[in-house]
């Protein structure tokens, strides 16, 4: 096969027209394994694998052709040649997405950005046909995936937008091409490559240039980092001490928040329910209520999409087993999210007894060992009654906490810390279990489940 201009693969995955004889290009596949008849199947090359090695496989599986480097070996007339498979899936996603001419609400921010996008998902769900981020589908890969699943039958996308180096938003933007933005927050995450929350901010916030002065940008008022520099264009805020949707008031359960939010479309104010505890996940529905308020959703949807909710695992999921509180937020950590879900463990534990599992926060470079130290002062202020930890940066924040007179147990891996949280645990804690995600605290969850789950 001669290269094609990937502009006539994205016109055809639109419109389902065939590129030449013998040529269907249906949709896009970067995995075998889930791959359909049809499907243009793109060689990229990850840490642990190369898609290289699977085109042979693709192509007994009926992709229609496979998208490969310019080095590789192979006959086949069925193979396109690039420089890099990853820029051409890119820019195949950039030029697929000009054939669409609904709204594209992009949601970004250092913390909250992926529950923000689950609750909007199931809000906008609930007004128009609505396409959405699956999982944690934000970077280089997953965005170009996520926007190569529009469709015609869809009215509005939410697409979750996550960078960890800088640059990385100048190659989002023009796949995404948003019609509107949501930044959530602006806080210390991704450090070793973002340096600090200067080059944090300046990063998240290049999505803005992709919008018009009309076109709507959602900012969290309670943040100064965003509020100091970000008025420009239309703008709409939220929070809680300040905001054009701002939360009155609240209570929270283990299992739900009630609130009650100024709207300035309303005379009154408006109460919500959301089957989520936290403060950070109301000021994350808070986001929600204004995008949708300005895109014409009632507040009757709005709770309707709240009720409905399925936010994607291992994000402040509260689960009880045989009398245990189990706060699962084993997915990812950074210093704001790992303090706000250690105020949820005290304030949900109340008077019972509260236990913190915490593993390493990554890629925090030079603010690594202060970062963990914090987090030791912090557990000893909100007097947490038994803090496990692991990994080598953990050590830190164990050596804080002991100092300060808090019972600390440091453990060398995932296992030993399993073992000894199994060893204590009884009816009536509550436990906070949270790590970076390649600390895999996930599975010191699965193993508390597993046991008090059969007895």
């Amino acid at each position: 096969m001669d290269p094609l201009d990937l502009t006539q693969i994205a016109e055809s995955i639109a419109a389902g027209h065939t590129l030449r004889p013998g040529l269907m290009c249906r949709g896009i596949s970067i995995d075998t394994r889930t791959m359909q008849a049809g499907d243009l199947y793109f060689a990229l090359q990850g840490e642990k694998y190369d898609g290289h090695d699977f085109v042979t496989e693709a192509l007994k599986r009926k992709a229609c052709g496979a998208v490969v480097r310019f080095d590789f070996l192979g006959t086949n007339p069925h193979l396109l040649r690039v420089p890099d498979t990853l820029a051409a899936l890119q820019t195949l996603a950039a030029s697929y997405r000009k054939r669409f001419d609904y709204p594209v609400v992009a949601i970004t921010g250092s913390h909250g950005k992926t529950t923000t996008k689950d609750i909007a998902y199931a809000v906008f769900s609930k007004h128009i046909p609505t396409h959405g981020t699956h999982l944690n589908l934000n970077g280089l890969i997953g965005v170009p995936l996520t926007v190569m699943g529009m469709n015609t039958h869809h009215r509005t996308a939410i697409i979750e937008a996550g960078i960890s180096r800088p640059g990385e938003m100048d190659i989002l933007g023009p796949i995404l091409s948003p019609t509107a933005v949501c930044l959530t927050c602006i806080a210390d995450s991704h450090t070793e490559f973002l340096k600090d929350l200067e080059g944090i901010r300046t990063e998240k916030t290049k999505l803005f240039k992709y919008l018009t002065g009309s076109q709507l940008r959602v900012l969290n008022a309670d943040d100064a980092l965003i509020m100091q520099s970000y008025r420009e264009g239309f703008t709409v805020t939220y929070g809680f001490e300040s905001g054009d949707y701002r939360c009155l008031d609240y209570y929270m359960t283990p299992d739900r928040s009630e609130f009650r939010v100024s709207d300035p479309s309303s005379t009154a104010s408006i109460r919500y329910g959301l089957p989520l505890t936290g403060r950070h996940n109301i000021s994350n529905a808070l986001a929600v209520i204004a995008l949708a308020r300005h895109s014409g959703v009632s507040p009757e949807l709005i709770q309707a999409g709240f009720d409905e909710a399925v936010i994607s695992p291992h994000r402040s999921r509260i689960i009880r087993v045989n009398g245990i509180t189990l706060i699962d937020d084993s997915y990812n950590a950074a210093p704001l999210s790992m303090i706000r879900s250690l105020e949820m463990l005290r304030e949900l534990a109340g008077p019972n007894r509260c236990i913190a599992v915490l593993g390493d926060m990554l890629e925090l470079g030079d603010e690594s060992v202060r970062a963990h130290r914090n987090i030791g002062y912090l557990v000893s202020e909100l007097q947490i009654d038994l803090f496990l930890c692991y990994g080598p940066l953990m050590k830190e924040a164990a050596d804080a906490a002991l100092s300060s007179g808090i019972r600390a147990l440091y453990c060398d891996s995932t296992e030993q810390v399993t073992d000894a949280l199994l060893a204590i645990l009884r009816s009536s804690d509550t436990v906070l279990i949270k790590s970076s995600h390649g600390m895999k605290s996930h599975a010191i969850v699965a193993s508390v489940l597993d046991k008090f789950q059969s007895e």
